[in-house]
């Protein structure tokens, strides 16, 4: 928003140089909103710089062990260490030629939030898993912040302290100076950058709609309204392919080049399969926060359901996690609002008349003893509505329409 001072309309404690002067000042509104959006590009770098970038990653990998060997010991010594006191001790480390500061911190800072989330999770009485070692074939990325340099555009190419001027593909423009650049080389050889950077929210008009979800197998998303979803199923769609990459693998002498080749080739067909997946979600989310102002979905522990061995394959090749985390990004940036609402019996309860149908998960057709009848992941839709409007509703503190 826009607004114009002028000599005349001016308050008194502000002199203007005189009459007829006018000044702009851009006011930001009470809704005034900024988000942190991650934009992610191809590189393409060359032969000396791909060394120079495993070089710096392999560093990072052995750096990320010795801090976390350090804390271990000093644990049983009955001591404790933490983030800034390693990053003390970094200027006694000899890092490879070049090497920005910035990226062994950044390595510190990882391993600190790993014993947060650890620590954490041992508060709640969850399974804590303990912080792990990494080998160097895992650990992919090296991270550089913008206040502190190592990383900047130049001519259209991406300069990296101590690699170069990298040449990337430039899909679509950079909004504003990103806030940090993430370098990672995928299992399929390929690299890729991520900028983060802090851009304005776009809030949509209001529809006047709202719309419960419930995700499942056979179909990836029931609407409230009756409409369907269909998933990629892309796991499913590639298992011959997969399975043949496998034995292919697995055929080859260790530690050979056509190993390293049949591996490569394996990762670039999981490569494939993820991207079809994200693209899905993505293309899938938007269309829902473009149509409604609310969206309500179940609060689902998806990694508690991974680990259904009979489902397990599917649940994770329907991406419910990465699609809810994308739909709560797209639904933030436009001003919209998603609501996890308690799933207990969605699926078992008459949408209709709130009669309680037991069914096995093979029936997919509700038939309730009031005469109504719906798709089964339908009429669950329609429930996830209702549970979210009269949460909502007791929220606000307004009747709730069901």
């Amino acid at each position: 928003m826009t607004a114009t001072l002028t000599a005349e309309n001016a308050p008194a404690k502000l002199k203007l140089p005189g009459a007829g002067t006018r000044i702009e000042v851009r006011v930001r509104s009470a809704d005034y909103k900024q988000i942190t959006k991650a934009y992610r590009y191809r590189l393409y770098p060359t032969k000396r710089q791909i060394e120079a970038l495993n070089e710096q990653l392999g560093f990072a990998c052995d750096l990320y062990n010795a801090a976390l060997e350090q804390r271990r010991d000093w644990w049983k010594r009955g001591r404790s260490t933490g983030f800034y006191e390693q990053c003390r001790e970094l200027t006694d480390v000899q890092r490879p030629e070049g090497m920005n500061r910035m990226v062994q911190e950044d390595v510190l800072r990882r391993l600190d939030r790993a014993f947060q989330a650890f620590f954490r999770r041992l508060k709640a009485g969850e399974k804590a898993g303990y912080p792990r070692f990494r080998s160097r074939r895992r650990y992919d990325t090296l991270t550089w912040r913008r206040k502190k340099g190592g990383a900047a555009i130049r001519n259209n190419r991406l300069r990296l302290q101590g690699i170069g001027h990298v040449k990337v593909r430039w899909h679509r423009d950079l909004p504003s100076e990103p806030l940090t650049t993430t370098v990672r080389r995928m299992a399929s050889d390929k690299w890729y950058v991520t900028f983060a950077i802090k851009v304005d929210a776009k809030p949509l008009p209001r529809t006047g709609q709202d719309v419960g979800l419930d995700l499942g197998i056979s179909t990836f998303a029931a609407c409230s309204n009756g409409e369907m979803v269909r998933g990629p199923r892309a796991t499913r769609a590639a298992e011959k392919d997969l399975r043949r990459a496998n034995r292919r693998l697995h055929r080859r002498k260790r530690g050979s080049n056509r190993r390293a080749k049949a591996r490569a080739q394996l990762a670039k067909q999981h490569e494939h399969i993820a991207n079809q997946r994200r693209d899905h979600a993505h293309k899938s989310a938007r269309a829902l926060v473009d149509r409604f102002d609310t969206i309500y979905v179940e609060d689902l522990n998806v990694a508690g359901m991974g680990r259904n061995r009979t489902l397990a394959r599917d649940i994770h090749d329907q991406g419910w996690a990465q699609f809810l985390a994308i739909l709560r990004a797209k639904a933030e940036e436009a001003g919209r609002e998603v609501v996890a609402v308690n799933p207990r019996n969605t699926s078992q309860l008459c949408s209709s008349c709130g009669e309680l149908v037991p069914k096995p998960l093979s029936q997919r057709v509700h038939r309730c003893d009031c005469g109504y009848e719906a798709d089964r992941d339908v009429n669950a839709a329609r429930n996830v509505l209702a549970a979210g409007r009269v949460a909502q509703a007791r929220t606000v503190g307004v009747p709730a329409v069901v």
